[in-house]
């Protein structure tokens, strides 16, 4: 399977992270989904951030960038290029490590490529397209200070529901199945997904509609 992606221009404005597509400006999956979280989920990063003070924001740029390393060194592994380990904090190679032995079993067919879909009018970035157990997947590589379950990753699932709905939208694919490798506090998980869930796309849909209503509520004068 070959295809052939747009490149896609991204800027920042008004809070928010667009992509600059071929068929218009669509804000981002991860806008989208941090701008609807719910009310409970709001309330207990709120007070995490003010237990924590000024310590929240350093622990949650350290996070970031051990994300940011994690999706570096999985790409190189995937391309068979050297993983110039020095270039990283420990933490990130002990993240990347925990769970190399996953992404080694990827029969990497695209890797990082910006995905777009007219209808939903939604872009974003996906981790990787590939064979995984001899299945197609749409592939996300996450890191986490703690050990999650199938309860916190459900925002996760609606991003690859995007992506794949997008993906098959697109390039006429038929992608089903969604993996999540995670490295958890040194262990790594794997969370396998039924993108096939007509729920994940209704919630996506719905999410993506309250994304405009608070949007132009905080900023009328915002067209399209």
């Amino acid at each position: 399977m070959n295809f052939t992606y747009h490149e896609c221009e991204t800027v920042s404005h008004l809070d928010c992270r667009w992509y600059i597509t071929p068929t218009g400006i669509y804000p981002s999956i991860t806008t989208i989904l941090g701008a609807t979280v719910s009310a409970e989920k709001q309330a207990a990063l709120d007070n995490w951030k003010a237990a924590l003070g000024p310590e929240a924001d350093k622990i949650s740029r350290e996070a970031a960038d051990k994300g940011t390393a994690v999706h570096t060194l999985a790409e190189r592994l995937l391309l068979n290029q050297p993983l110039k380990l020095e270039e990283f904090d420990q933490p990130a190679v002990d993240a990347f490590n925990s769970v190399k032995l996953v992404i080694k079993k990827i029969k990497p067919i695209s890797l990082e490529k910006a995905i777009y879909s007219p209808t939903l009018k939604l872009a974003g970035r996906f981790d990787c397209l590939g064979t995984f157990e001899n299945k197609l997947y749409l592939i996300d590589y996450k890191t986490s200070r703690r050990i999650k379950t199938e309860n916190d990753i459900h925002d996760y699932k609606i991003q690859l529901k995007f992506y794949a709905d997008a993906h098959n939208e697109r390039y006429g694919t038929e992608i089903k199945n969604g993996l999540i490798i995670m490295a958890s506090a040194g262990f790594p998980l794997i969370f396998k997904i039924n993108l096939d869930d007509k729920a994940l796309r209704t919630e996506l849909e719905d999410r993506e509609k309250q994304f405009w209503v608070n949007f132009l509520a905080k900023y009328p004068t915002e067209v399209n």
